[in-house]
């Protein structure tokens, strides 16, 4: 059995090392890159509901403020620049429309660059990250109202517009710190971060479940450790710190590094797409979800 040794995955922008002896091993690991060859560096990403394009709210380098929207194939084939500046790029659910925000408002964008125009979302304050639920009911978004602690978080609320009905629905009845959401497969649930301050030790977040989204009055439970969670088809949630299962148990680390807005797509094999700590866009290939980081490649090459 080939042993494998790791290193810290982070070291030169955009660069992800696991074991300098095993070239084809380092190959399923992959900066994304555009068709000039400039990484991607990006602010949020989010997969097409047929798995073919991802859309990306793009920065030309770390840190920047205005991020313009752009699609490409998964298999970066297919680049495209749209005439739109956001953020929290996120598709329709027959991806025929991509909705952002401009850090104020929701707007929307027909995938081929025509027709961008604001959203008219009546709540007051500002909303951001729109999240189309997957059935096409409903658009969440979270409405931002005041900062709180040392000013370095916001309380905000995640809300469902219906849109054949115009109907809002709040998720929380109390404003909470949360950054990042998204819908189960089934829409019949939603994942969210909850952040709180530690003193002297910066954000601290926990996973919660919201359901009975229906109702008016959703419940909202407590499911573990981790941020920026996303479900997958089989329930788990893949998150920043690895894959658990939908209650919190069996918490599995996927990739060495902490994945910003991890998405997947799921199949034989899966792939991990997922930005670091600076934006760069990584795509990492996953032989079987249900083994660890270092057993699925373990098992990969033995």
């Amino acid at each position: 059995m080939r042993k494998l040794l790791f290193a810290s995955l982070l070291l030169l922008p955009g660069m992800i090392a696991c074991n300098a002896g095993d070239p084809e091993y380092v190959n399923l690991v992959s900066t994304m890159k555009d068709p000039g060859g400039n990484p991607f560096i990006a602010t949020s990403i989010a997969i097409s509901p047929d798995n073919g394009r991802l859309a990306i709210s793009r920065i030309d380098a770390p840190g920047e403020r205005h991020p313009f929207l752009c699609t490409m194939g998964t298999d970066a084939s297919g680049y495209q620049e749209l005439p739109a500046q956001g953020r929290n790029v996120a598709w329709s659910h027959d991806g025929l429309i991509l909705y952002f925000d401009d850090e104020t408002n929701i707007c929307s964008i027909n995938r081929d660059g025509t027709n961008r125009q604001q959203v008219n979302l009546t709540p007051i304050g500002k909303k951001i990250i729109p999240k189309p639920s997957p059935d096409g009911k409903y658009l969440a978004f979270i409405l931002t109202t005041e900062k709180f602690g040392y000013g370095i978080a916001t309380k905000n609320y995640i809300y469902l517009y219906n849109l054949a009905t115009a109907a809002y629905t709040c998720v929380n009845a109390e404003p909470l710190f949360i950054t990042n959401f998204n819908w189960s497969r089934d829409s019949k649930s939603i994942f969210f971060e909850k952040g709180y301050e530690v003193i002297g030790r910066g954000i601290t977040y926990t996973i919660w479940k919201a359901t009975n989204l229906e109702s008016g009055s959703p419940s909202i439970v407590q499911v573990g450790s981790g941020a920026n969670p996303y479900p997958l088809g089989d329930g788990r949630i893949v998150h920043t710190g690895g894959i658990m299962n939908g209650d919190g148990s069996a918490n599995i680390e996927l990739v060495h590094i902490t994945m910003s807005r991890p998405l997947v797509i799921e199949g034989v094999p899966n792939y991990l797409f997922f930005l670091d700590k600076d934006g760069y866009l990584f795509k990492m290939e996953i032989p079987d979800l249900s083994k660890s980081w270092e057993e699925a490649y373990t098992m990969w090459w033995d």
